[in-house]
C-alpha cells in the first residue's frame, strides 16, 4: 500500500516539475543569448574651450577671437550674455571668429557641448572698446610765455587721466595717481615748441602744442 502511494506521489511530481523545469531552462537560455550590452549614459563633459589672450583695451571696433575646442562639439560664443555665434568645431579643433565690439565693456566667453548634451565653459575675457581720447590740461607754462636769464630750465606741468602715459617733447613724464604730471625742460634761445602728448590704454592720443620764447 505504501509502495503504491509513493509511486503516485512521484508521478505527480514528475507531472508538475517537468514543465516548471522546462520554463526555467528556456529563461536561462534567453538570458545567455542576449548579447546586447546595457547602454551607459555619457555624463563626461568635453574639455573647456580655450580662448587665446584678448586685449584689455582697444580702439578698434572689431577683434579676432581665436582658440581651441573639442572637435565635433558645438561651440557657442557669448558677448555680454548674448549668444553671437554657434558652429560645430572642425577636425582641426581650432576656431577663428571676428567679433564686432560694443562701446564700453565687452565680456566674452564660449561654451562647448558634445552630442550627449554635456557642456563646458571657457574662461571669461573683458575687452574695453574705447574711442575717447584722454583729456589733457597744460597748467604751466602758458602758451606764448617768455623766459629770461636763469629761467632757462622750466617745469612743464599738467593734468590728465591717471592711467594715461604722458610725454613732453618725446620725453616720458611721470603721472601720479591723481593724473598730475611734471617734467623739467631746458629751453633754447629763441622760440621753443613744447608738445605734450597723452596716450590711454586703448592707444587713443591727445596732443597739446604751445610755444614759449627764451632770451639769455
Amino acid at each position: 500500500m505504501l509502495f503504491l502511494a509513493a509511486i503516485g506521489l512521484l508521478a505527480v511530481l514528475i507531472f508538475l516539475g517537468i514543465p516548471l523545469l522546462s520554463r526555467f531552462a528556456i529563461f536561462v537560455s534567453e538570458l545567455k543569448g542576449s548579447s546586447s550590452p546595457i547602454a551607459q549614459e555619457d555624463k563626461t563633459p568635453p574639455a573647456p574651450p580655450y580662448i587665446n589672450a584678448l586685449p584689455k583695451f582697444t580702439k578698434d571696433n572689431k577683434i579676432k577671437v581665436t582658440g581651441r575646442a573639442e572637435a565635433g562639439s558645438t561651440l557657442r560664443l557669448f558677448q555680454n550674455s548674448a549668444q553671437i555665434k554657434e558652429f560645430v568645431v572642425p577636425e582641426t579643433s581650432s576656431f577663428d571668429i571676428e567679433v564686432k565690439l560694443l562701446a564700453g565693456h565687452n565680456v566674452l566667453w564660449a561654451t562647448s557641448t558634445d552630442n550627449a548634451g554635456n557642456e563646458n565653459r571657457s574662461s571669461t575675457w573683458d575687452v574695453l572698446y574705447d574711442l575717447e581720447p584722454p583729456a589733457v590740461e597744460v597748467i604751466a607754462p602758458a602758451d606764448g610765455a617768455s623766459f629770461f636769464g636763469d629761467e632757462k630750465t622750466i617745469d612743464v606741468k599738467g593734468k590728465t587721466e591717471a592711467t594715461a602715459q604722458v610725454s613732453v617733447n618725446d620725453r616720458v613724464a611721470i603721472v601720479n595717481s591723481n593724473g598730475e604730471f611734471s617734467l623739467k625742460l631746458t629751453l633754447s634761445e629763441g622760440e621753443n615748441t613744447i608738445t605734450v602728448a597723452a596716450r590711454d590704454s586703448a592707444e587713443n592720443k591727445t596732443e597739446k602744442v604751445l610755444k614759449v620764447t627764451y632770451s639769455p
